[in-house]
This record gives C-alpha cells, sequence and structure tokens, in this order.
C-alpha cells in the first residue's frame, strides 16, 4: 500500500508528475499480478490499452473504469499532450491548495480514482486471507460479502495539522526540524496501533481517512529517518564551514531552471509552451524525489529529458516538429530529432524506471546510469542519480537560455551566470561531454529482464 498512499502525498504535494508517474506504475504492476491471477497473456499484436482494459475486465462490476483508457490517458499526459499541457500552465497553484484550476482537480481527482481502481486487486488478496484467518479463529470483522472500501484525501482536507509539513522537500532542515520529530511520533503510534490489531487477530472492515492518514504520515516519518541517516553518513565527507551550502545552491538552481522554463514558456507555440512546461513540472518533481532517495525521479527525468528535446525541435526545425506532434512521436524520436541521438541509451535506461512490465530490465538501466559518469567519480554508484539529474537540468538550462538570449540577451547572461554557472562555451562543453559519454553505453548489452514467471 506504500504506492497508494505515496499518490496521495505526490499530489498534495504539488507534484502531479511524480504522481502520474507513480500511478502508471502502480497500475502495471497490479495488471501483472491480476494477468497472472486469471492466467491472461499480452498477444503478439495486442497493443498495452487494450490488454489491460481486457486483463481489468474480469474483476467484473467490482471495476467499473476502463483500466486501459486510463492507463493511455496518463501516457499522453506524461508526454506533455492533453490534458496535462493545460494544467502546466497551473503550475503556481501546484503550490497553493486553495487555488488550484479546474483542470488541475479534474486531473488529480482521476489519479485519486485510477489508484483506488488499482487497489481492488491488492485488496481482494487481503479479502480472501480475512475469510482465511476466519476460518482459523480470526477475529473478522470483515462480513463475508462485503468488500474493503478504500478512501481518498482531497485537496481540500487537512484532518491533522501535520499533514501539512509531509509535502515539505526533505532537505537537512526539514529532515531534523520539530515539525520531522512530530511526524516520526506519529509514526510510531500508527505502528503501535496496527501491530496491536494484528497482535488480536482483527480485520477491519473499512479504512476511513484517518487510517490513510495514519499511515501517509507513517510512511513519510520512514522517509524523515531515512534521510536523517544519509545525512550523518554524508557529514564526515562535508566541509563543516560549508555545512550543507552546496546542496542548498543546487536545489537553488533546481528551482531557478524550472521557474525559468515556465518564463519561456510563454513565448512559443502551443506545443512548445507544453513542451517547456511539462520539463519543468517533472524538474520540480526530480529533484524533490531526488531528496526522497526514491527512483521515481528517474522516471521523472526522462520526461525532463523527452521534453526539452521536444522543445528544442520546435525552435531548431519546425516543420519536423510540426510532423513529429501529428504522429504523437515518442521520446527517442524527439531526442533524435532534437540532434542529441548519443542519449537513447540513457533515454532508454531512464525509462526502464517510468514503467512496470515484463520486460523491463533495471539492472542494466542502473548500470549504464552508473557507468556514464565522468571517470574519477570516488562513489559512482551513490551518485548516479544525482549526475542524471544534474545533466537532465543542464539541458533544460541550456534550452531556456537559448530562448532568453533571442529576445532578452541581458536576461541570459545573467541566467547563465548565476543560475547555470556557465557560458555558452561551458554549456556546449558540458553537453558535448555527457552525450559522448553516453554514446560509449549504446552497445551495452541488456540481458535478460529483472522478472521471471513463479
Amino acid at each position: 500500500m506504500d504506492q497508494y498512499v505515496e499518490i496521495h502525498r505526490l499530489i498534495r504535494s504539488g507534484m502531479t508528475y511524480g504522481a502520474l508517474i507513480t500511478v502508471r506504475m502502480f497500475l502495471e504492476r497490479w495488471t501483472l499480478n491480476l494477468a497472472a491471477s486469471n492466467d491472461l497473456q499480452k498477444c503478439d499484436d495486442e497493443l498495452d490499452e487494450k490488454f489491460i482494459t481486457r486483463v481489468w475486465s474480469h474483476l467484473g462490476p467490482l471495476v467499473v473504469r476502463d483500466m486501459g483508457a486510463d492507463w493511455a490517458w496518463i501516457s499522453e499526459s506524461l508526454h506533455g499532450r492533453r490534458p496535462f499541457d493545460s494544467v502546466a500552465k497551473d503550475f503556481d497553484a501546484a503550490h497553493n491548495f486553495g487555488s488550484a484550476s479546474n483542470s488541475t482537480k479534474q486531473l488529480e481527482e482521476r489519479v485519486l480514482a485510477i489508484a483506488r481502481a488499482t487497489a481492488t486487486q491488492l485488496l481482494a488478496g487481503i479479502e480472501f486471507e480475512a475469510h482465511s484467518r476466519r476460518q482459523e479463529g480470526c477475529i473478522s470483522i470483515l462480513p463475508m460479502q462485503q468488500h474493503i472500501v478504500l478512501p481518498t484525501l482531497h485537496r481540500n482536507q487537512e484532518d491533522l495539522m501535520e499533514l501539512g509539513h509531509t509535502t515539505e522537500p526533505l532537505d537537512p532542515a526539514t529532515a531534523f526540524s520539530s515539525n520531522a520529530d512530530r511526524i516520526i511520533e506519529y509514526g510510531a503510534a500508527y505502528r503501535r496501533s496496527i501491530n496491536g490489531r494484528q497482535a488480536q487477530n482483527v480485520v477491519c472492515r473499512m479504512v476511513i481517512p484517518y487510517h490513510l492518514v495514519g499511515a501517509l504520515l507513517e510512511r513519510r516519518a520512514r522517509s524523515i529517518e531515512q534521510a536523517r541517516r544519509g545525512l550523518i553518513n554524508e557529514a564526515g565527507i562535508i566541509d563543516p564551514e560549508d555545512g550543507h551550502g552546496f546542496l542548498y545552491a543546487r536545489l537553488f538552481r533546481y528551482g531557478a531552471i524550472s521557474e525559468a522554463a515556465f518564463l519561456v514558456a510563454d513565448e512559443g507555440n502551443e506545443y512548445e509552451s507544453a513542451a517547456l512546461r511539462t520539463a519543468a513540472m517533472a524538474l520540480h518533481s526530480s529533484w524533490q524525489l531526488w531528496l526522497d532517495d526514491t527512483d521515481i525521479t528517474l522516471g521523472c527525468l526522462r520526461g525532463v529529458i523527452e521534453q526539452t528535446a521536444r522543445a528544442r525541435t520546435h525552435r531548431l526545425k519546425p516543420g519536423p516538429a510540426a510532423k513529429h506532434e501529428s504522429r504523437k512521436s515518442s521520446p527517442n524520436r524527439w531526442i533524435e530529432a532534437a540532434g542529441l541521438g548519443r542519449l537513447n541509451a540513457i533515454g532508454r535506461a531512464l525509462g526502464e524506471f517510468s514503467h512496470l512490465k515484463i520486460t523491463t530490465k533495471r539492472n542494466t538501466a542502473r548500470e549504464i546510469l552508473v557507468d556514464v559518469q565522468p571517470d574519477g567519480e570516488p562513489s559512482p554508484s551513490h551518485t548516479a542519480r544525482l549526475h542524471v539529474l544534474d545533466s537532465a537540468a543542464y539541458l533544460l538550462a541550456r534550452e531556456v537560455a537559448e530562448r532568453l538570449e533571442a529576445g532578452y540577451p541581458n536576461l541570459a547572461g545573467s541566467f547563465r551566470r548565476y543560475v547555470a554557472l556557465m557560458d555558452e562555451d561551458g554549456h556546449n562543453k558540458f553537453e558535448t561531454d555527457f552525450l559522448e559519454r553516453s554514446l560509449k553505453q549504446k552497445a551495452r548489452a541488456w540481458g535478460q529482464s529483472d522478472y521471471v514467471g513463479l
């Protein structure tokens, strides 16, 4: 249930792009489970959307949604097409719970509805286990014909004051704050409550919003504790005089690049605007999820690179860009069209973290992201996410700078000097070096899938 709870937190934190990545993988993961339970196989010529619809139809009236259509809608949104392009215009409202537009609210409601429908297969397993335990003396308050009901937490619900603090990025100040202490206390209390029920062999009939709030706080407490351990472990390699200043400077740059992308988006056509705004939203989720030490950030970074390439293609090759829009081209097609074809291995590696399929090969993808770093990195396995986050952010920063240069050269110079920290030549070298290192990964053998049948 961690993913179900995390989807709610991402929505409430304004990390809409991260929520879309998470809910799609949640749906894909339980589609595989449901398919295996019913001995269903995907036909060679069957579209993913149609297969997902067919699989979920086996739950009959328990799921009344077209889950394949939902999956396709999520994918369209992640590629910066409708309805996400209109939601991206409402970026400022992502930080203000009270001012979200109707398009944002509708998108969020659909994401939560998809998550709840997806959880049906998980809950079916819980119900089966509950009935099995009752036959073994379990004090079950789950009637045989009563299905477990999961709540959703909507944008206007503040069931506990502390819930708002779960939306804050886990930088050092947040991780060691008094608010974080209270969340850890709530998390411990929630665990004691759940453990008490398990000890009494009790299975609840209905999950109420209070339980979802408790679960959200408990999972955030775990993230805070993990962040604290990581920051303490890093203390020995951080300059005592600098503290975490270097980290905060980096976070400032990510935020500034994202905001600048939104500003220049107003200067382009509707497709350029959608691409730049989607890239900004993806970066906004990426750096916060990087602080959470989760692979979801890698799926978001695929969106940053894809949408940056899409915007670049529109700027440099408007004719071919229009054709790609009409074809709804894949991420790799946009990367190639933008003259960034050497990045295809990285694009594929990041794509492995934006889906969850039988063919997923994350082990190989992770090796690529480790090996693409510059030589001499002392701990490459620990910095792979950071390296690709920096690289994707600077690709977007270069696109922003080029667009500013066309109409606001003075502002472009300031952006390069104070945000990107490199001039045009520096940007060219950074990009070229990254492309060349990426090209070396092209010949990598991908091997077998990470997932095997039982």
